[in-house]
C-alpha cells in the first residue's frame, strides 16, 4: 500500500539500497564504534570509484532524485563541498542517503531490513522533502548565572524560559568542558540554571533559524530581563535541533558560545583582585515573580531585527542600555549609560544643561516630592562623578560604585516607565512641572 506516501519509487529505491547497504556497515569490524564505520560509509559515499557507489542500487536512489523537484529545491539551499564529478544535487542526494543510514542505525542496529523502522525514517524524509514548511526546529539558549524563583515563563506564544532537564545539564558541562570556557574548572564545570526555548516552524522563521537570528532574540532577552531587574546575567551556549530526523540538512548551528571570555572568568572570580575593587559584579539575577509578570509585557515592545521598539524614538536609548553591559570594564558601562540619560533628557547646551537634565529625570520617574528631591540630588552627584572619571580624576570605589548603581537604577526606572506608558519624556511639560515644583517650594518658605 502507498497509503500516506507521496514519492512510491523513492521509498522503493531506498529501501532497496538500505537493504543492500547494511550487511556492509554493519560488517565492518569497525561497526562496534559505530562513529567510524558510519564515516567510512559518508566517503564512500561522496566518492565515484567506490563499491558503494557503484551499486545498481545508488544509481537507481540517485537518478529518481535529480528528477524529484523537491530534491533539486532543497539542493539548492545547501553548500557544496563534494568530490570532482558531483554536482549540487548528487552531492546532496548522498547526505541524505549516508544519514538516512545513520537514523535506521540509531533505532535499530540488525543487518536485516525491519519495515517499521524504514518507514519511521521514511516518514521523517518525506516530511523534509514535501513539508518543509512545517518541519518544527527548536532553539534553546543558556541563562548564566540566575536564580529561580519561577519554574517557567511564557514569554510569548513561541517562547519560553524554563529550568534545564537532566538531559540539557549534561550535555552543557560537556560542552564547557569541550571548548575549555572556565579552563581550570573544565573537570566539573557549573552548569546554568534556566534557558531560553524557542519552538517554531522553519517556513514560519527565514527558514528556520540563523546565529544572527538566535544572537537577537537571546540579546532581547537579555535586556527585557535587565530592564526587569538588576542582577548579572548572561546567555551562554545557543544550539538549535529538530525533532524531525533530517533536521540537521537544514545546515543550521550545532552550539555557538554567545558570551565573551571576561564574562566567564568573572563568573567564577578568576579574577581575584576584583573581589573588594570597583569592577565587582552584581550579585547574580533573581528570577521573580514580577520579573515573570513584566517579561511578557515588555517582550513585544523592545527592538528586534529590523524592528524598532516602541516608541520608535526610545531604540537608541535602549540599544545604549543594553550594549552598556558588553563592556568589561564597569566605568565604560557607567559613561555608556549616563549617554543614554543624556539622550532621554539632556537639553541643547546651555550654562545649566545639568541642573535642567537631572530636574527632567526627577520629574519623570519621581513618585513624589521627596522622592525627586532625592533623585535631584543623587542625579547631579552621579553625573559630577561622570564628568570626574571622563576627564581621568580618580574616585574612591565605594564612592563609584554607588554613583554607578544610581545611574544604572535611574535609567532602568526610565526606560521601563517609557515602555510602560509606551510614550517618551515630553521634556516641555517636566520643564513646566520643574518650575511648578519650584515655584511651589518658593512660596511655603
Amino acid at each position: 500500500m502507498n497509503s500516506g506516501v507521496q514519492n512510491p519509487r523513492l521509498r522503493d529505491a531506498l529501501k532497496s539500497w538500505v537493504q543492500v547497504v547494511l550487511p556492509s556497515v554493519t560488517s565492518r569490524p569497525s561497526f562496534q564504534g559505530e562513529d567510524s564505520s558510519l564515516r567510512q560509509l559518508d566517503i564512500d559515499l561522496r566518492h565515484l570509484d567506490t563499491p558503494i557507489h557503484r551499486l545498481e542500487e545508488t544509481r537507481a536512489v540517485l537518478d529518481i532524485a535529480v528528477r524529484t523537484p523537491e530534491f533539486l529545491g532543497h539542493a539548492s539551499r545547501q553548500p557544496h563541498t563534494g568530490a570532482r564529478g558531483t554536482d549540487r544535487p548528487d552531492f546532496f542526494t548522498r547526505k541524505v542517503m549516508s544519514l538516512f543510514v545513520r537514523q535506521y542505525l540509531a533505532v535499530t542496529r540488525q543487518p536485516d531490513l525491519d519495515p517499521n523502522a524504514f518507514a519511521m525514517i521514511y516518514a521523517d524524509l518525506e516530511a523534509y522533502l514535501y513539508r518543509f514548511d512545517d518541519v518544527p526546529i527548536r532553539t534553546t539558549i543558556e541563562l548564566w548565572p540566575v536564580i529561580p524563583e519561577v519554574s517557567q515563563i511564557v514569554v510569548a506564544p513561541d517562547i519560553v524560559m524554563r529550568r534545564l532537564t537532566e538531559e540539557e545539564r549534561v550535555r552543557s558541562k560537556n560542552l564547557s568542558i569541550a571548548s575549555g570556557r572556565f579552563d581550570s574548572f573544565t573537570e566539573n564545570p557549573p552548569v546554568p540554571s534556566m534557558l531560553i526555548e524557542i519552538d517554531r516552524q522553519v517556513g514560519g522563521f527565514n527558514r528556520g533559524m540563523t546565529l544572527i537570528e538566535a544572537h537577537d532574540i537571546g540579546d532581547r532577552m537579555l535586556l527585557a530581563l535587565r530592564l526587569c531587574g538588576d542582577g548579572w546575567i548572561w546567555q551562554g551556549f545557543v544550539a538549535t535541533s529538530s525533532p524531525n530526523r533530517f533536521g540537521e540538512l537544514l545546515n543550521r548551528f550545532e552550539a555557538h558560545d554567545m558570551a565573551r571570555g571576561w564574562v566567564w572568568k568573572k563568573l567564577l572570580g578568576f579574577s581575584a583582585f576584583y573581589a573588594d575593587s570597583i569592577q565587582r559584579e552584581p550579585p547574580p539575577y533573581v528570577l521573580t515573580d514580577d520579573v515573570a509578570r513584566k517579561l511578557p509585557i515588555f517582550w513585544p515592545r523592545l527592538p528586534e531585527l529590523g524592528i524598532p521598539p516602541f516608541p520608535e524614538e526610545l531604540d537608541s536609548p535602549l540599544r545604549q542600555f543594553a550594549s552598556s553591559f558588553d563592556r568589561e570594564n564597569i566605568i565604560d558601562r557607567f559613561i555608556d549609560q549616563w549617554i543614554a540619560l543624556e539622550a532621554l533628557f539632556s537639553p541643547r547646551g546651555g550654562a545649566k544643561a545639568t541642573s535642567i537634565m537631572c530636574q527632567r529625570l526627577a520629574s519623570f520617574v519621581g513618585v513624589n516630592g521627596q522622592d525627586r528631591r532625592n533623585i535631584l540630588r543623587n542625579a547631579k552627584d552621579s553625573y559630577d562623578a561622570r564628568s570626574d572619571v571622563v576627564h581621568g580624576r580618580e574616585l574612591n570605589h565605594r564612592d563609584f560604585r554607588r554613583h554607578a548603581n544610581t545611574a544604572e537604577d535611574y535609567l532602568r526606572r526610565s526606560l521601563v516607565k517609557c515602555l510602560e506608558s509606551q510614550k517618551m519624556p515630553n521634556n516641555v511639560e517636566l520643564d513646566h512641572e520643574s518650575a511648578r515644583q519650584h515655584s511651589s517650594a518658593s512660596q511655603n518658605l
